[in-house]
């Protein structure tokens, strides 16, 4: 259902976003419309200032991994920021940005420690060795102390003997 939604706001989005355009270049000279540099510079001014470029940059340095939320859904995150913020930076290198971002936001230092000794090469690596931890913390969590504060598991079996009142 969640996605039925997401779907009717993007379409929503992308007619509205048609119409605003339609209108821009409802208001442009022949000159401007012929010249594809000029129309681009118009259509991207409007659409995609260099300011928003700077406000996306902000929101993914600053994106940290929200309480409750998995890691793989954090990871979608830096990514979608990352390409917004990094438009005309090289794959590799955006690939890059996003991953250290990614780690820096995990918010647990024993995470992060595990990740980043994992070597990801990909978003997709890093979100799956962040994955892996949390289902090893898990399992881990799960083993319960024995009953016993005794060392390995020796209790008392009798005690002193008591009086008797009668």
């Amino acid at each position: 259902m969640e996605w039925l939604v997401r779907r009717t706001k993007s379409k929503n989005a992308i007619h509205l976003t048609q119409r605003e355009a339609q209108k821009l270049l409802g208001t442009l000279t022949m000159h401007q419309l012929n010249d594809f540099s000029t129309l681009k510079a118009i259509l991207t001014q409007r659409f995609n200032p260099q300011e928003r470029e700077i406000a996306f940059r902000c929101e993914f340095r600053n994106r940290r991994r929200n309480k409750g939320e998995t890691v793989a859904d954090y990871g979608y995150q830096p990514r979608k920021l990352g390409h917004k913020a990094y438009p005309s930076t090289i794959y590799s290198m955006l690939e890059m940005y996003i991953i250290d971002q990614y780690i820096n936001g995990l918010g647990n230092y024993e995470l992060q420690k595990h990740v980043q000794f994992g070597h990801p090469q990909t978003l997709d690596q890093a979100i799956a060795l962040a994955t892996e931890f949390g289902a090893l913390e898990g399992s881990v969590d799960r083993i319960k102390k024995p009953q016993s504060a005794e060392p390995y598991g020796h209790t008392h079996t009798h005690s002193a003997p008591q009086s008797v009142v009668m």
